[in-house]
């Protein structure tokens, strides 16, 4: 696990090509600005999102070997903001203990890398 705190937008210090799990509070103008970053495109250059188990149907990929193995699907989790217009797999809230009442969103998306 490698934890990295920094800013976001900085590629040459943050690589995002192997990352599996990115946390992401963000206001809605920093999701748009990292989107293009941080959100793998297919073959055909559209981004792609997958089903909410981030599972493959096809059983030709379990005959993959080793070095043709793709990365797992990427979840990506922003709190307080989604990404604009592009569905979720999972939206919670977050209870707060100081604030009475208080459930701030939680979005989680499976991203196929």
């Amino acid at each position: 696990i490698e934890i990295i705190c920094a800013n976001a937008l900085d590629t040459t210090i943050v690589d995002y090509s192997k990352a599996t799990v990115l946390f992401l509070y963000l206001v809605p103008r920093g999701l748009r600005l990292i989107k293009g970053i941080v959100w793998p495109k297919t073959k055909g250059g559209e981004k792609a999102l997958v089903d909410g188990g981030g599972a493959s149907s096809s059983s030709s990929s379990l005959s993959k070997t080793t070095k043709d193995r793709r990365l797992p699907p990427r979840r990506i989790v922003t709190y307080m903001a989604p990404f604009e217009n592009t569905p979720h797999t999972r939206k919670e809230y977050c209870k707060v203990e100081h604030q009475e009442g208080a459930a701030w969103p939680v979005y989680l998306y499976h991203v196929d890398t």
